[in-house]
């Protein structure tokens, strides 16, 4: 992608222009950090319809390829792309991400697998899920009690913003929420520039 294309943004696209100031290298930072295929799609294809003009990398990154593997840097500048393009609040945009994910959940692909996880099972099973959807980042959770977990995520520095951090809060919460925990909550406790730290009850 072209990285020079980040000077075209307007002001609408504050939060996609920061994040791509903050990481080290914009769109091309950290090659071996990637998001695979399924995760890019289930956002792309969920994303509101959009038919107002946008600056040319916006229009880039809504058109990916959506094959193999994409750089996580590019996917995080998508959803940052699609919130501001929408006009939403952050508040918004956390909210739309999790019925996002409890759809996917719930969803044919997903229903068979979480039908039999309890919140314990899923905390137990989390790093390998985080694997199987992320390469080049590290999610360790361990359980705290029998309605508790701590979650630490690692990666390289500022390849996720808090922003970006409490997005997957509310897919964690999400996941939990599906797997038979009823009401649940996963809150962002702590965001340096290369690990989080997150707590689930449930």
């Amino acid at each position: 992608m072209d990285s020079s294309l980040t000077g075209t943004l307007d002001a609408r696209y504050a939060r996609l222009s920061h994040y791509l100031t903050a990481v080290p290298g914009g769109l091309k930072a950290y090659p071996e950090c990637l998001a695979r295929r399924g995760v890019v799609e289930a956002v792309l294809n969920a994303s509101p319809r959009f038919e107002d003009p946008a600056p040319p990398l916006v229009l880039e990154l809504f058109t990916l390829p959506r094959v193999g593997w994409i750089p996580e840097a590019v996917f995080n500048a998508t959803m940052l792309a699609m919130a501001d393009r929408a006009g939403w609040s952050d508040a918004e945009l956390f909210a739309w991400h999790r019925s996002l994910n409890r759809g996917l959940f719930r969803g044919p692909v997903y229903r068979a697998i979480m039908t039999f996880l309890n919140p314990l099972l899923l905390v137990k099973q989390g790093a390998n899920r985080w694997q199987v959807f992320h390469s080049g980042t590290e999610l360790e959770v361990r359980a705290e009690g029998e309605r508790g977990a701590v979650g630490i995520l690692r990666f390289p520095p500022r390849l996720f913003s808090p922003l970006l951090l409490r997005v997957y809060a509310e897919a964690f919460g999400a996941a939990l929420e599906t797997a038979r925990s009823g009401r649940s909550t996963v809150e962002l406790v702590e965001a340096g520039e290369s690990s989080a730290r997150f707590a689930a009850r449930w």
